[in-house]
């Protein structure tokens, strides 16, 4: 998750101007979301450290603690949009800031909360390294997962791109109307990551019967909320 992340900030952060560019994103807003772009990317690592390790732990069985650091830092990351834009005047900067303090923060409880547990996801933060063979099996499911949220990513890239041909007030009207789509897109995916978590857990077992019976109940869920 760090080397990831990393990755990703060393792409992210220099090139966010050129990639906004390619998105046909209009002169009058490229500063600000060039801005807020390149600050959000100096948190990937932040945000990928917690997905990684939120991921394991549910697939140990505790699926409460997860929701409880996110909940958190949802409420927290509220209160700063607030406190930032509001109190102290700052634009995008602020939204962006307060966005990766709290998933740096998320970040922190849940590698504490993997230090102190007993079983076998246990955090030994000494023993930190790349070890092949797991490494491997993680990606045999990871990144058919991973090509699964890309396609919904890649999809979206290309209507933004088409919005941004319009003006600035179509713009910023479409982000606007585009919170509603992510709720219901959040309720929707929230089924198949619940999901990714039932098949990884089955798939160690060996009980590839049960791994496509959570499929076709979760796409029956998916489905339905859409």
């Amino acid at each position: 998750a760090v080397l990831s992340g990393l990755f990703l900030t060393a792409i992210g952060v220099p090139f966010a101007a050129d990639i906004l560019e390619a998105m046909s994103t209009p002169e009058d807003v490229l500063p600000l979301a060039t801005k807020y772009m390149q600050i959000y990317f100096l948190g990937m690592t932040l945000n990928l450290v917690y997905t990684f390790c939120a991921s394991m732990v549910r697939a140990a069985g505790d699926t409460q603690t997860p929701l409880l650091i996110l909940s958190a830092a949802g409420v927290l990351n509220v209160i700063l949009n607030i406190v930032f834009v509001k109190g102290c005047g700052m634009n995008v900067d602020g939204v962006a800031w307060a966005t990766i303090i709290a998933q740096g923060l998320s970040a922190v409880a849940i590698v504490y909360v993997m230090t102190r547990r007993t079983d076998m996801v246990r955090l030994h933060l000494k023993k930190l390294r790349v070890y092949k063979e797991p490494l491997m099996k993680m990606l045999r499911i990871g990144i058919p997962a991973g090509i699964q949220n890309a396609i919904f990513a890649v999809a979206n890239l290309f209507i933004q791109r088409s919005v941004n041909y319009f003006d600035t007030v179509m713009v910023n009207g479409n982000s606007a109307a585009s919170n509603a789509d992510t709720l219901i897109y959040n309720m929707m995916s929230a089924f198949y990551t619940a999901c990714s978590t039932f098949m990884g857990q089955n798939f160690g077992a060996g009980r590839h019967d049960r791994v496509m019976k959570s499929y076709f109940v979760s796409l029956t869920y998916s489905f339905a909320a859409g």
